[in-house]
């Protein structure tokens, strides 16, 4: 299946969620994850190397796994497109998911269930006992935004003690090689404007 084709059925899926939203509302980010996966296993019904897996590990990322297309739920009962999301540092994800997308069930305000890019959605990191990314939809028709994502995948890259500023020895020498401290101004200047 291809991107555009994925992105299509997301469309279909959210369509009826939304409905179906709007008609009985979801309570729980439980039924409504579980709605997700039902919708989109109906919908994948005819493509038969996509199966949609029901008894995934509960802190696999993303949510749903479907090849190399992977589906983050999220829920709230707010009138918000903002949501905390995964880990960054990803130690559940499914590796064979190459393009995620987020699925987004707002009960509050107007109920509708929407998608987006996961990459395009991460704005913030948050923390609390482990750093977690913070996803936020743009607003339809929002573009430019820049996403975190793109810091993240360039500073993941970084090995754990390049990630913090080395302390200098006792003449004031950093020991950090030139491609590290390229590898830092590089991640570092992704969203100077």
């Amino acid at each position: 299946m291809k991107k555009e084709e994925f992105e299509r059925l997301l469309d279909v899926c959210c369509g009826a969620l939304t409905h179906e939203a709007k008609k009985s509302g979801f309570s729980t980010s439980l039924q409504f994850e579980n709605r997700v996966r039902e919708v989109l296993d109906d919908l994948l019904k005819d493509e038969s190397e996509m199966r949609v897996d029901f008894d995934s590990p509960p802190q696999a990322f993303p949510d749903i796994a479907l090849g190399e297309y992977g589906v983050e739920v999220k829920f709230t009962l707010a009138d918000t497109w903002k949501s905390i999301a995964n880990s960054i540092q990803e130690s559940q994800r499914v590796q064979s998911v190459k393009y995620i997308y987020i699925v987004f069930g707002k009960m509050g305000g107007k109920p509708e269930v929407r998608w987006g890019d996961y990459e395009k959605s991460v704005v913030h990191v948050r923390t609390s006992h482990v750093p977690r990314f913070e996803v936020e939809l743009p607003s339809k028709g929002e573009t430019g935004r820049k996403s975190l994502f793109d810091y993240h995948r360039c500073w993941g890259s970084l090995r754990f003690p390049q990630r913090t500023n080395p302390l200098p020895d006792d003449r004031g020498h950093h020991d950090m090689t030139e491609e590290t401290s390229q590898r830092r101004r590089i991640c570092a200047s992704l969203f100077r404007t």
